[in-house]
């Protein structure tokens, strides 16, 4: 006889784990045996798999991939031998907590709710306080795992006041995501081997930060272009996950942002000062990725550069796909008179946005301030009312390169939709609960795409 019970996340390797899922490795419908993997869930510390103890049906799944799920959390509704239901239960198998006939996610979800009111929290004191009497408590500290303070410490930055984690609590993945952090420990590693220099072209300097880049060997070099108020940094655990890789990368700040002297100019002069900058890498092909109006300027530097140069161009959330684009972000940070208002326009940019400092956000207010004219002038023809002034679908239409593009499904500045516009040949990744700003929000995706890119084309 077969009864449907709630599979829970169990508690693993001693302590409660949160994070959010990465990837489901069975479907509805499929059947699995004991010591199956059903899903991958990413934690503090490392991404873990989530093993049954007995055979089943998966019936349905209740969470999504990306969603944050957290010790004792209903995941997915199996169908099994009642025999075994009886067995958990009396053993106490937490990943059989409950049996569930035909109840819903939903229930199941308030199920968990009203469990979780009697969870015991640790203060920073250590005193351990009854969750429904800790919201003082809670309010006046902030929550941060032991991974994610010791990771703030070395890495030289400050703990935000809230995370992503259960209650706000801060883990690993707020602080690998302030914009400069370092992002893991072998990434830490690539940061450290990093170079930085200048490039010089007939139109002026350009900053570069480089890894895994030799003049002795030619290579596959993956190249990184930014939107418009970004810099390199805005591909930190990017740059990070693929120089941990081997892969050579080189990141470039555009005219008038980061620490690229040049002053502000047209998109056309921005693509030829680039495309020289590009030629003076090692031979090689180039992988070319572009985000938002760095994916507009990535598109037309691929139509332009020497034939066989580049192997494939991926965009991120491009702009020129289409007419809409939020006007209020782009006006809010150029005439912002404060960091309030700094933090309300970035708040835009992700789902789920990384923890900001107060330091970043005085340094991006003080750029944007000082080169005022330079970046009205850039956003001016990016649009101008809300409608976009560029347009890649025929350059992408060109292209004799293969062609991809990532667009989260809750963008805030440039509607995902566009991405259906791109030529019929472009491979779309189209992703849920994720922003204008998927390396960010996804960089597992996005970094193994690259890396795949690169490889094909090596």
């Amino acid at each position: 006889m077969l009864e449907t019970i709630a599979f829970c996340l169990p508690r693993l390797g001693g302590s409660e784990l949160d994070g959010p899922v990465i990837a489901w490795k069975k479907s509805e419908g499929e059947d699995f045996r004991a010591g199956d993997v059903l899903l991958e869930v990413e934690t503090d510390k490392a991404i873990v798999e989530v093993p049954v103890s007995y055979d089943g049906v998966l019936k349905k799944r209740l969470v999504q991939i990306d969603q944050m799920i957290q010790f004792d959390q209903p995941l997915a509704m199996v169908d099994v031998e009642a025999s075994i239901t009886q067995k958990s239960m009396a053993d106490g198998d937490q990943t059989a907590a409950k049996t569930l006939s035909g109840v819903s996610a939903q229930t199941a979800s308030r199920s968990h709710e009203r469990d979780s009111t009697v969870v015991t929290v640790m203060p920073e004191n250590g005193e351990g306080v009854a969750a429904d009497q800790s919201h003082d408590t809670l309010i006046a500290r902030t929550r941060v795992s032991p991974a994610a303070r010791s990771f703030a410490k070395a890495s030289g930055v400050r703990i935000p006041t809230s995370g992503s984690g259960v209650g706000g609590r801060v883990v690993l993945r707020d602080i690998e995501r302030i914009p400069g952090a370092p992002h893991t420990q072998h990434q830490r590693i690539a940061a450290s081997m990093a170079q930085e220099r200048m490039v010089s072209t007939a139109l002026g300097e350009i900053f570069m930060r480089s890894v895994n880049i030799s003049e002795s060997r030619p290579s596959t070099t993956i190249v990184l272009l930014h939107g418009i108020f970004g810099n390199v940094d805005t591909w930190a655990g990017i740059f990070g996950r693929l120089g941990s890789a081997g892969q050579a990368v080189a990141a470039f700040d555009l005219p008038a942002h980061g620490q690229s002297p040049l002053p502000g100019m047209s998109i056309a002069n921005m693509v030829t000062a680039l495309k020289e900058a590009i030629s003076r890498l090692p031979p090689g092909p180039k992988v070319l990725v572009g985000h938002s109006l760095g994916g507009a300027i990535v598109a037309l530097l691929a139509l332009q550069m020497p034939k066989g140069s580049v192997s494939s161009v991926v965009l991120l959330a491009p702009a020129g796909l289409g007419t809409e684009i939020n006007q209020g972000f782009i006006d809010g940070l150029l005439n912002s008179g404060s960091e309030v208002v700094v933090r309300r326009e970035l708040a835009k940019l992700a789902n789920q946005l990384p923890a900001i400092s107060e330091e970043f956000l005085s340094n991006l207010m003080s750029k944007i301030r000082s080169g005022e004219k330079d970046l009205r002038l850039m956003a001016k023809e990016l649009c101008q009312d809300g409608v976009q002034q560029i347009d890649i679908r025929r350059v992408l239409e060109d292209l004799p390169v293969p062609v991809t593009v990532f667009w989260g499904r809750q963008d805030q500045i440039i509607p995902w939709r566009h991405a259906l516009n791109a030529p019929a040949k472009t491979a779309l990744h189209l992703i849920a609960g994720v922003g204008h700003m998927p390396q960010w929000e996804c960089q597992g995706l996005v970094g193994d795409r690259l890396l795949q890119a690169a490889l094909i084309s090596s």
